[in-house]
């Protein structure tokens, strides 16, 4: 008797708490069944930074450091991951067993329950060199996701390929006798290549026909295309301008040029996403540090494309720099006071105003980066998908002038750190590392 009216009154109260439940849900204490549950986590490969930790193993991390997740997870070196643009796939350099071992392209695919990793490329045995300092090889991906151009060492020098990588198909060398410099178009149709003074188009809808272009030039590195259009700039032949063209692709020619600007020796140039300016660097001058050969840009120019924006000018001992995703900011480097100590400073394009971020000395792989920045900007994410943050690798300036350094003093060894810029600058050491990078969404 007893256990029926307790049963009973289980029943009794069970009924007045979905009743409270749903007055409640009536008067909008609860929205929906699924208010009370958190938020659906990202997936995979959704605001998450890959870097390379002190062993040579590559991994992935929320900025914050949390749900550290292992890569490369092998015997070997690895390095330089690179995100595909939709943050699917990553591709990184390995040399696995002992540094004498053939290097190879690996591709991590996140969009997989297995996770899966395959060779994209495995190099010539016996060739052996490196691209750059720390540099295996250059890999580029095309904005659709569906090819990957890289630059790898041959016995034909450094040598350009083109990989289809949903194709079953072995990868064909496209170019070779470099260095080579090169963009993407915005549709991904076209690959344009600076080779010593020659300009080559290739033309992926045609099996990477190549088609060289009536461009020559030598004094300058990368091209670049203009967001969301089909025309390119390049230095012109005498060096003392930018042509702008539309690149007819069947007759290998370039269309209808206009001058953008005159530069000096040895100009820098990349397009802001939007395509509302072109950030132009130059007066170039040697630097070393650290033992390199630099050049820092005396002179950055913002020139607008359009007539409603006005030009913005800095002068600086620049080293590198890089727009954010939504084109307001410019995240620049520069010599600071102390003996081989960088800094980070920040450009608002809506005003022209400049502010200090951090000091610090970048690792040696960090400093590559710098070294061909034009190039890397393209493939290498510095810059957080929501163009808040900026993350690099080195060590924090432990005599650091900038306020938001002062908040830490200094600590040993490579590490990745992150630079949030809003609403206020502050600077977080996250984990131990080489070299990091954000994915793109």
């Amino acid at each position: 008797m007893q256990s029926s009216i307790r049963v009973y009154a289980l029943v009794v109260l069970l009924v007045v708490l979905l009743v409270v439940v749903a007055v409640l849900g009536s008067r909008g204490g609860l929205t929906s069944s699924s208010a009370s549950l958190p938020p659906a986590l990202p997936g995979p490969g959704v605001n998450r930074i890959a870097f390379v930790d002190l062993d040579g193993q590559v991994l992935s991390m929320n900025p914050d450091g949390s749900d550290l997740q292992s890569i490369s997870a092998g015997d070997g070196f690895f390095t330089w991951p690179t995100w595909s643009p939709d943050a699917k796939t990553l591709v990184f350099s390995a040399v696995e067993g002992d540094r004498s071992s053939v290097p190879s392209i690996i591709l991590y695919s996140f969009d997989t329950a297995s996770k899966q990793k395959k060779k994209l490329f495995v190099g010539e045995p016996g060739v052996a060199g490196l691209l750059a300092v720390g540099v295996v090889h250059y890999p580029l991906w095309s904005p659709d996701s569906k090819r990957l151009a890289f630059i790898a060492v041959t016995a034909a020098g450094l040598t350009l390929f083109i990989d289809e990588v949903s194709a079953a198909t072995d990868v064909e060398p496209v170019l070779d006798r470099g260095p080579l410099w090169m963009s993407w178009s915005s549709n991904s149709a076209y690959l344009l290549v600076h080779r010593g003074a020659d300009h080559f188009l290739v033309d992926t809808a045609r099996g990477n026909a190549v088609e060289r272009l009536p461009v020559q030039a030598v004094e300058y590195r990368v091209p670049a295309w203009i967001p969301r259009q089909d025309t390119v700039t390049v230095v012109s032949s005498n060096g003392i301008g930018l042509d702008l063209g539309n690149a007819d692709v069947v007759a290998g020619k370039l269309g209808k040029t206009r001058l953008i600007a005159t530069v000096t020796r040895e100009p820098a140039f990349l397009w802001s996403p939007d395509g509302a300016y072109l950030a132009l660097a130059e007066t170039v001058r040697p630097l070393s540090y650290l033992g390199l050969n630099l050049f820092a840009y005396r002179d950055l120019r913002l020139i607008p494309s359009g007539a409603q924006s006005k030009q913005i000018e800095l002068q600086d001992n620049i080293l590198a720099y890089f727009w954010s995703p939504d084109s307001t900011k410019l995240a620049f480097v520069t010599l600071a006071e102390g003996a081989n100590v960088l800094r980070w400073k920040l450009l608002d394009v809506s005003d022209g105003s400049q502010t200090p971020l951090v000091d610090f000395v970048p690792s040696p792989d960090q400093l590559t980066m710098f070294q061909f920045f034009d190039q890397y900007a393209y493939s290498h994410l510095l810059w957080s998908p929501d163009s808040r943050s900026l993350v690099f690798a080195g060590q924090l300036d432990a005599s650091a002038v900038t306020a938001s350094a002062a908040l830490h003093p200094g600590h040993q060894g490579s590490h990745i750190i992150v630079i949030d810029t809003e609403p206020t600058v502050s600077v977080e050491v996250i984990v131990p590392g080489t070299l990091g990078f954000w994915s793109p969404r």
